[in-house]
């Protein structure tokens, strides 16, 4: 019976309360659809980059090699490189976000002055750069996807197709700059071994004039045929080729430090 007479007395003061209640609950509930109708919606479009964690031996391509030790810091290192300024900037300079105002601006500021009716400034000269970046950053997510290879890459964006094109672009940016450092890495080692290989050049060159040195010089002993003195002269050759050669090698290292 207390409940039944409970709730009875709340009805009865709803009723008597109505007038109250509407007046109080419908600016309020108006007022919020304003509120979320005047925000625009945002999207977030992601893609994926998978890293490969082996390591490539220049005399052959075809060998691969991986360490389990050091795949994890490997992948978490490359997710920073995609946050890096330099990464982010060159996707801001390719894709024309200096002169977006969805970036250009501040967010909250604009939306402040655009509801009063004012226009805001688009920010110029060096300070823009670092304002995009910073309005760009807050609209990009990078993350490692668990405890695998792969990489996310998410931007969110105004406008879906926006978001889409700025995560492809900052994915391709990501690839076009790790190309390159392989690149100049592989020049690097094609010229160290350049260098090597001239300098195995001219040991063998040295060689050969040695050996011609003693086929000339000893060609008296091959014709009397005296077999101890050949075999004097063949060690003395062996030695001469040694010094040569350890000449050689010392080239090699001096060219390479």
């Amino acid at each position: 019976m207390n409940d039944v007479a409970d709730v009875r007395m709340l009805i009865g003061l709803a009723h008597r309360q109505a007038r109250t209640i509407l007046l109080v609950g419908l600016p309020i509930f108006l007022l919020s659809l304003v509120i979320v109708f005047s925000f625009t919606p945002r999207y977030t479009a992601q893609s994926l980059v998978l890293v490969d964690t082996s390591s490539k031996n220049l005399l052959d391509p075809d060998a691969a090699t991986s360490s389990g030790l050091t795949d994890n810091s490997r992948v978490e290192g490359e997710v920073h490189i995609i946050q890096s300024d330099a990464v982010l900037l060159e996707a801001i300079r390719n894709g024309k976000l200096l002169s977006d105002p969805e970036f250009a601006l501040n967010r909250f500021n604009g939306r402040l002055l655009s509801a009063a009716g004012l226009a805001a400034d688009t920010p110029s000269g060096d300070a823009a750069p670092g304002e995009v970046l910073s309005a760009f950053k807050d609209a990009v997510r990078v993350r490692r996807e668990g405890l695998t290879y792969l990489i996310s890459v998410g931007v969110t964006s105004d406008d879906a197709d926006k978001a889409a094109r700025l995560a492809n672009l900052g994915t391709t940016v990501y690839i076009r700059k790790q190309v390159e450092a392989k690149v100049a890495n592989t020049v690097s080692a094609g010229k160290i071994l350049e260098h090597q290989v001239t300098a195995a050049r001219d040991v063998l060159a040295q060689n050969e004039r040695n050996l011609y040195l003693f086929v000339t010089s000893h060609s008296d002993l091959q014709a009397a045929g005296s077999l101890s003195q050949l075999r004097l002269a063949d060690a003395q050759f062996g030695e001469t080729t040694s010094d040569a050669h350890q000449r050689g090698t010392g080239a090699v290292y001096r060219r390479r430090s």
